[in-house]
């Protein structure tokens, strides 16, 4: 994403979310994979943050998860699975906002100066907690489902072998 440079002391802000509907997502977290621009270089660089969206947008409840330059959150996982994370994640979905502020002690050599920013979300799909899910509903079904067929095969068989005495007789 492409981060055009704010006036000093003011905020940039943008939302990024991602689909996150598998039973048992453990660890999601977000990561700067990538920066580059001189918005990020000398001495007063765009200052980031990660935060963690409040309930309907609530300024008040939003609570910044991380916060830094580009050198301090390159490679570093942001945990989303923390309490102050829990608006984060929410009904399959995980949005996370950021922000980039220009500190209000920059002068004019930022003028027209942006960043590049590349954010990725991860996360593990623990099989411990996809079998508390579905699985072993999906398990009982077939499991009842062997047991109804062996035995209307073996009731069956006897109503078959009755009615061949029958016969027989």
């Amino acid at each position: 994403m492409r981060v055009e440079t704010p006036a000093p002391g003011h905020t940039s802000e943008w939302t990024m979310r991602v689909r996150a509907d598998s039973t048992g997502l453990a660890r999601p977290g977000i990561t700067l994979r990538e920066a580059s621009g001189d918005a990020l270089e000398g001495p007063h660089p765009l200052e980031l943050e990660v935060v963690a969206p409040g309930r309907h947008n609530s300024e008040r409840e939003r609570t910044v998860l991380a916060h830094g330059t580009a050198d301090d959150l390159l490679d570093r996982l942001v945990p989303l699975d923390q309490p102050e994370a829990a608006t984060a994640v929410e009904a399959g979905w995980i949005t996370v906002q950021g922000r980039a502020t220009l500190p209000s002690g920059a002068g004019n050599e930022y003028g027209g100066t942006g960043a590049t920013l590349r954010f990725t979300f991860s996360g593990e799909v623990d099989r411990n907690l996809a079998m508390t899910g579905q699985a072993p509903m999906t398990v009982w079904v077939i499991i009842a489902a062997a047991v109804g067929i062996g035995l209307g095969t073996l009731l069956g068989r006897r109503r078959s072998a009755r009615e061949t005495e029958r016969n027989l007789a």
